[in-house]
C-alpha cells in the first residue's frame, strides 16, 4: 500500500487533480446556490444537490481512477516481479484497494467545508448528515469492488474501462433496488398505481439515495418504526461490505491463476471468425476500403477493423430503430423531446469518446512518428484524421436530422448539454471531432482526454448561460442571442484547440506512449 501510494505522489497527475478540485469546489458552489438566493430554507435544498453530486461523483471517478490498477501491471510486467515478493494475491489486491479508498477518502474530506454551508443556512439535521456519510461509504464500497474486478479480469486499460462501466452501471440499479426493497414501503398506496414491486422497489430506494430530504423524514413517520431506519442502514452495510470482500477474493483468485500473459483461446477466436468476418459483398468492400486508402489514408485507419466499420452501421440502426418505434406509438409526440435529447446526448457521447482516443491509438503504436516523416504534411493528417471521424457519424446524423425534418422539429432548439435542434447538432457534430483531436494527441490519459473533450464543448457554455442569468433584467439577451454566443463560444474553443493541435504536431510536442494496450 505504501508502495501504491508513492507511486501516485511521483505523478503529475495527481497534483493537478488537487488543483483542479480546489478550482471546481467555488464554481460548484456558485452553480448550486445561484439559484437559491431566493428561497426561504435553501439550506435544506443546497444539502440535498450536493449530496446528489457527490452521490453520483463517486459511481463515475472510481471506475476511471481505479479501473486500470491490475490491469496495468500486467501489461507492464510488474505483476510477476510483485509475486517474487512474500505478497500473496489477496494481500496485492487489498493494497491496491487500500491505496485508492484512501484517495477517494482525501477527495470527500475536501468537501468537508463546502458541506458545512448547508449545515450553517439550517434545514438539515444529524440524521441526514449521518445518513449522506452512510450512504457515500456503501457507494465507495461497491465501486471500489466492481472496478477491482474490472481490472483483474483485463488486461488492456480500454477494456478494463469498458467493463467497469458495464459493472457500475449493475451496481447503480441493483444497490437503490436492495435499499428500497430493504426499507420496506410496500404499504404506501403509490405502489398500487400500476407498478410492479422491483421498480417500486428501485425508486424508492434511488428516491432515499440520491435525495435524502423530506421524503427520509417521511417516510419513517408513515412506518412509525424509528427503528427501521437502523435495521436499513446496517443491513446496507452488510451487504455493500460482502460485496467489496467478495469482490476482493475474485479479483485475488484470478490473479493467481491468470497473471501470465496466455494466448488467445480457440473459442473468443472463432466467434470473432464467425461474427466479425465480412461474407456478404467482400469485393464491394475491399474496393471501397481501396478507394478509402487511396483518398485518405487516416480515414482508412479508423475503418480498416471490423470494430471502427461497425460504429457507422451501429448508430444509423440505433437512430432507425429508435425512431421507427417510437413513430408507431400513440404517446410518441407526448415523449419526443425526451427521445431527442437522449438520442442526441448519446451520440454526442459517442462521438467525443471516438475523437479523444483518436491519435492514442497511434502514439501507442509508433505510427504517428512514421506519420509525420511521411510526405504527408502535418494539415493533411489532421484534416484526414477528421475526414475520417465525421465519415463514421455521417449517416446517422443525416437520418437524425432528416427524422426532424419530417416531424418538423427542426427548429425547437435548446440550450444545454442535451442540445436538441439542427443548427445547434451541426454545429457541435463539427466541432467535437477537433476538440476531441486536439486533447488526445496532449493528454496521457484517455479519460482525461474524454473529460476535457466533453467539459470543453458542452459545460463550458452551460457556465456561461448561467453567467448571463446572473446579469440585471436591462442587460439579460434574448433566447436566440443567447444561442448565438453559445455557439461562438464553442467555435472560438474549437479554434484555439485546433491552432494549437496544428501547432504541436508539427514541432513533435506530444507524450509518446508505450505498451499501453
Amino acid at each position: 500500500m505504501t508502495r501504491e501510494l508513492r507511486e501516485h505522489a511521483r505523478r503529475t497527475l495527481t497534483y493537478w487533480a488537487r488543483v483542479l478540485v480546489a478550482g471546481a469546489l467555488p464554481l460548484g458552489v456558485f452553480w448550486l446556490v445561484a439559484d437559491l438566493l431566493t428561497l426561504p430554507g435553501m439550506g435544506g435544498e443546497l444539502f440535498r444537490r450536493i449530496h446528489f453530486a457527490l452521490y453520483c461523483a463517486t459511481w463515475v471517478l472510481v471506475p476511471i481512477a481505479v479501473s486500470d490498477c491490475l490491469s496495468r501491471e500486467r501489461r507492464e510486467g510488474t505483476l510477476a516481479l510483485l509475486f517474487l515478493t512474500p505478497l500473496k494475491p489477496a494481500a496485492l489486491v487489498l493494497a491496491k484497494v487500500g491505496a485508492h479508498a484512501v484517495q477517494l477518502a482525501a477527495a470527500l474530506l475536501a468537501v468537508v467545508p463546502v458541506l458545512m454551508i448547508p449545515i450553517l443556512l439550517g434545514g438539515t439535521n444529524w440524521l441526514l448528515v449521518a445518513w449522506t456519510v452512510l450512504v457515500l461509504a456503501n457507494v465507495a464500497g461497491w465501486s471500489l469492488g466492481l472496478t477491482v474486478v474490472a481490472s483483474s479480469v483485463s488486461r488492456g486499460s480500454n477494456r478494463a474501462l469498458a467493463l467497469a462501466v458495464i459493472l457500475e452501471g449493475a451496481g447503480f440499479v441493483l444497490f437503490p433496488w436492495i435499499v428500497g426493497a430493504l426499507f420496506g414501503m410496500n404499504s404506501l398506496s403509490t405502489w398500487q398505481q400500476g407498478y410492479s414491486q422491483a421498480s417500486y422497489d428501485f425508486f424508492i430506494g434511488f428516491s432515499l439515495l440520491v435525495t435524502p430530504g423530506d421524503d427520509f423524514v417521511r417516510a419513517a413517520q408513515l412506518l412509525f418504526k424509528p427503528t427501521q431506519i437502523i435495521y436499513t442502514a446496517g443491513a446496507m452495510t452488510m451487504i455493500s461490505a460482502a460485496v467489496l470482500v467478495f469482490s476482493l477474493l475474485f479479483a485475488g483468485n484470478r490473479l493467481r491463476w491468470n497473471w501470465r500473459d496466455t494466448p488467445t483461446s480457440r473459442v473468443p477466436q472463432k466467434m470473432e471468425q464467425t461474427f466479425c468476418q465480412p461474407i456478404v459483398g467482400t469485393k464491394l468492400l475491399r474496393r471501397w476500403m481501396r478507394r478509402l486508402l487511396e483518398r485518405n489514408p487516416l480515414g482508412w485507419l479508423e475503418r480498416r477493423q471490423w470494430s471502427g466499420r461497425l460504429v457507422i452501421w451501429t448508430w444509423l440502426a440505433v437512430v432507425g430503430t429508435v425512431y421507427g418505434f417510437m413513430l408507431s406509438n400513440i404517446q410518441f409526440f407526448r415523449r419526443v423531446a425526451f427521445v431527442d435529447q437522449i438520442m442526441v446526448g448519446l451520440l454526442l457521447l459517442s462521438l467525443a469518446t471516438v475523437a479523444a482516443g483518436s491519435f492514442r491509438r497511434e502514439r501507442e503504436t509508433g505510427v504517428l512518428e512514421l506519420l509525420l516523416v511521411s510526405p504527408l504534411r502535418v494539415r493533411q493528417i489532421i484534416h484526414g484524421r477528421l475526414l475520417g471521424i465525421w465519415g463514421q457519424f455521417l449517416p446517422a446524423v443525416g437520418l437524425l436530422l432528416g427524422v426532424w425534418l419530417y416531424l418538423g422539429r427542426a427548429r425547437q432548439e435548446q440550450t444545454g448539454p442535451a442540445t436538441v435542434g439542427a443548427g445547434s447538432l451541426i454545429v457541435l457534430y463539427a466541432i467535437l471531432p477537433v476538440v476531441g483531436l486536439s486533447f488526445s494527441l496532449q493528454c496521457r490519459s484517455y479519460l482525461l482526454a474524454l473529460l476535457l473533450t466533453l467539459s470543453s464543448v458542452l459545460l463550458l457554455p452551460d457556465l456561461l448561460i448561467g453567467l448571463l442569468d446572473l446579469l440585471p433584467y436591462d442587460y439579460q439577451f434574448d433566447a436566440a442571442t443567447g444561442r448565438l454566443l453559445v455557439t461562438l463560444s464553442q467555435m472560438s474553443v474549437a479554434g484555439v484547440l485546433y491552432w494549437r493541435l496544428y501547432r504541436k504536431l508539427g514541432r513533435r510536442q506530444f507524450p509518446i506512449l508505450r505498451n499501453a494496450r
